[in-house]
């Protein structure tokens, strides 16, 4: 049989706290409804409590901690515009299960990739970019400091392409970098020289 430890008072009345707290956040209630909001939503949940005193003990569903978090992130979206009525039909409507975070195909998660198989999934999705994203991207890699031989290739194999004028700019780009690289150097040496 399930064990079933039902809310305290005092966490009731935090819950419902903490319920209308974020409703005056996002805008949906006034501040000065705040105690009557908390009232109703206690008053709520001691007759959903009373209701359910007929049922057999394992049917029995009381207001947990999974909805309570399900209640919380639900709120921002809520309709207020009819009053608490909104909020204590979802309150009544809220399953009682844990959270069940979509996960990815296992596999797909614990691939890590790493050397040429990095380097290809860059190239992969360097080619799918727009021309501007592609300069963008381009003077990023130029700017970051990286020594030449980090950058990779098809990096350098579009800028071949690309007109002098252009060319020209993503020389600038890598001198940026390479004074960064400098300027940093010069910082460290000079620390622990002195």
């Amino acid at each position: 049989m399930k064990e079933i430890t039902l809310m305290t008072e005092s966490i009731a009345e935090q819950c419902a706290a903490e319920i209308v707290e974020e409703l005056i956040v996002y805008n949906k209630i006034k501040m000065n409804v705040k105690n009557i909001w908390i009232g109703k939503i206690l008053d709520h949940w001691i007759l959903q409590q009373n209701r359910q005193g007929s049922l057999p003990e394992s049917q029995r569903v009381y207001y947990n901690l999974f909805q309570h978090s399900k209640v919380m992130d639900a709120v921002r979206n809520l309709n207020t515009g009819n009053g608490i009525e909104s909020l204590l039909a979802f309150l009544s409507q809220v399953d009682n299960s844990p959270i069940k975070k979509r996960i990815a195909n296992k596999q797909e998660e614990d691939r890590k990739l790493s050397g040429a198989a990095l380097r290809a999934e860059w190239e992969k999705e360097f080619n799918t970019m727009t021309t501007q994203q592609k300069m963008d991207k381009c003077s990023a890699w130029l700017t970051c400091g990286c020594p030449k031989a980090s950058i990779p290739t098809f990096i350098f194999d579009h800028i071949k392409t690309l007109d002098d004028a252009l060319k020209e700019r993503m020389r600038g780009s890598y001198k940026v970098g390479q004074d960064k690289v400098s300027y940093w150097s010069k910082g460290l040496v000079g620390n622990y020289s002195g």
